[in-house]
């Protein structure tokens, strides 16, 4: 989640192309002029080239998604030679390109969350769950998710919709944070999230972390602290959150520190 910085939300990214996205991110969220952008593309094209060369990459920099695989090519002997001669001129953009793949996770994420709880108020309206009780002795594992065609490890609804009715449609914050009536529940309105988020999956091969003891009952307005609250709020929040999940987890067999927990909300 990036801190201390304010960024414009991109409507209508295209994910088949995501050279133009990029340059667009870069002229309208990092007000990068537009010969710049020109000069930045072609150098992430030149590491491109150096890695295809000695055969570190068989793709594409822009068809690569993963923003700790492009920190690695910084490390590159021949990208820092070049960089180095060129002051930085290569490393720049790559870092560049570092922020707007974590800015597309965050978006994301987020765009996830909603069709999440959008999911889980239809299935509560239509009373498809009983009272749910947590069956610890389970270890479910991540062959049981789908992973959606951008990457992201899709929610269970009915497993997040459990997640709620257990919190009694609380905030897990504080039961006080009060909403409004749902009409499509008539309960208090709340919206599920994921203590460890769910694209960390791809760090817990074993085990399965879209179940209800790492799902969160929180009010909309804790939710979007949590997504995009300042460093000391967030903070607060898994410390708490933390403490209180940190047993149900280990139960399950995801295990998980407190300070590893914070560095993945705190990773730019």
């Amino acid at each position: 989640m990036k801190k201390g910085v304010i960024m414009k939300k991109i409507e209508n990214l295209k994910n088949d192309d995501v050279e133009a996205d990029f340059a667009k991110w870069l002229l309208l969220n990092r007000g990068i002029k537009e010969v710049t952008i020109k000069k930045y593309l072609g150098a992430i094209r030149t590491v491109e080239n150096i890695l295809n060369s000695n055969e570190h990459l068989t793709t594409k920099i822009f068809e690569i998604s993963d923003p700790e695989l492009i920190e690695s090519f910084k490390n590159n002997k021949e990208v820092q030679e070049i960089d180095k001669r060129g002051n930085r001129m290569y490393t720049v953009p790559l870092n560049h390109y570092i922020k707007f793949l974590y800015y597309l996770k965050e978006i994301n994420e987020e765009s996830l969350d909603d069709q999440l709880n959008r999911e889980v108020e239809d299935i509560l309206m239509n009373n498809e769950l009983r009272k749910p009780t947590l069956k610890r002795s389970k270890i479910s594992t991540p062959t049981e998710m789908f992973v959606t065609k951008t990457n992201y490890y899709k929610r269970n609804p009915i497993k997040a919709a459990n997640a709620l009715i257990l919190a009694n449609f609380n905030c897990e914050i504080a039961s006080e944070h009060k909403t409004f009536t749902s009409r499509k529940t008539g309960e208090n309105f709340v919206e599920a999230h994921h203590l460890i988020p769910m694209n960390q999956q791809k760090n817990y091969l074993e085990v399965n972390i879209d179940v209800e003891e790492n799902i969160i009952a929180l009010c909309p307005n804790c939710h979007r602290m949590i997504h995009s609250g300042k460093d000391f709020e967030v903070s607060t929040m898994l410390n708490k959150l933390w403490q209180m999940r940190n047993e149900g987890l280990i139960e399950k067999g995801v295990n998980i520190s407190l300070n590893k927990l914070k560095k993945m909300y705190f990773e730019e």
